[in-house]
């Protein structure tokens, strides 16, 4: 997260895009309890975003048509991600990035050397606060603040993700996640008398769909990730709130129809942690089915695709 949170500016009229994050960074394979694997993705992340169009009068009280179209590119472009085995098919994620801090669960369907697929449910938090004013200083050097503006952002977002990995190291991620975000912004212009306080509402609501590929190099536990992956935005709808003191009245507006995209790409860097051996679950599973206690073999860890 950055900037004391998370700068989620995503507003229905304003030049501002959305933060997201997109990376995989992780194969599909179980860590194994007490097991588990940090990534660091560092890349370059552009993205654009039309917001939803709305309607004004011109000067000769005809309706016009506005919409807002952004553009972002951000290097460099930092995610993280972590797991933590409870079983041999269970584990906790962790995922943090420009969209906040993302917990979840890795579930993997199956249990062999050459392919895995894993399901990643998880939900998101974002938040961040900031202020600014003006000085204005006389010729005696005395200051006095004005126009202070007051401005907290929070995201909330939840999704699911599906995971493919192969023993080759190639990976695969697709997924969906549904994103809100509230902005607030609290406004004084003027001073004693000609004091007037707005306040204005932002909320979006976005559907985004994503895909990534990577390939991982294992070298001794560290692993070397490039990856690449984009993100459509087909469904933007919001709405504005604004209130001025000075004539005590609320604006509403509400416009949905926008549509945004992101492409990111880069390396990550994983170090992964070896499995507790003592793990009876996977002892039981890797003896020969049926055998004696004088024919079985020696129990033996099942080898991970990020072992191979």
């Amino acid at each position: 997260m950055r900037s004391a949170g998370v700068v989620i500016v995503a507003m229905l009229g304003a030049g501002c895009v959305t933060q997201r994050s997109l990376t995989v960074g992780q194969m599909a394979s179980a860590v194994g309890r007490g097991g588990g694997d940090v990534n660091v993705f560092t890349g370059a992340m552009y993205q654009s975003q039309t917001a939803p169009a709305t309607t004004s009068k011109d000067i000769a009280g005809n309706d016009v048509s506005n919409q807002v179209n952004s553009k972002g590119l951000s290097i460099p472009w930092f995610e993280a991600n972590a797991n933590y085995g409870f079983g041999d098919h269970l584990a906790l994620n962790v995922h943090l990035g420009p969209a906040g801090i993302q917990p979840g669960l890795k579930i993997t369907l199956n249990k062999s050397p050459i392919a895995n697929i894993a399901l990643l449910p998880q939900v998101g938090l974002g938040y961040a606060s900031y202020s600014q004013s003006i000085t204005v200083a006389d010729q005696s050097g005395r200051g006095e603040e004005t126009s202070p503006t007051a401005t907290t952002s929070f995201i909330f977002s939840v999704g699911l993700k599906l995971l493919i990995s192969h023993q080759s190291g190639f990976y695969v991620g697709l997924g969906y996640d549904f994103m809100y975000t509230r902005n607030s912004q609290l406004s004084t212009t003027g001073t004693n008398q000609t004091r007037v306080e707005y306040q204005t509402l932002l909320t979006s609501l976005q559907h985004q769909i994503s895909a990534g590929v990577g390939f991982s190099v294992k070298v001794g536990m560290l692993s070397i990730r490039p990856e690449i992956g984009f993100a459509i935005a087909p469904g933007i709808s919001g709405s504005r709130a604004a209130y001025d003191s000075q004539s005590n009245s609320t604006t509403t507006l509400s416009a949905s129809g926008g549509f945004g995209w992101a492409f990111v790409g880069g390396f990550g860097f994983a170090l992964t942690t070896p499995r507790t051996r003592d793990d009876k679950g996977a002892e039981e599973d890797d003896r020969n089915v049926g055998g004696s206690e004088e024919t079985e073999e020696a129990p033996r860890e099942r080898l991970r695709e990020d072992d191979i």
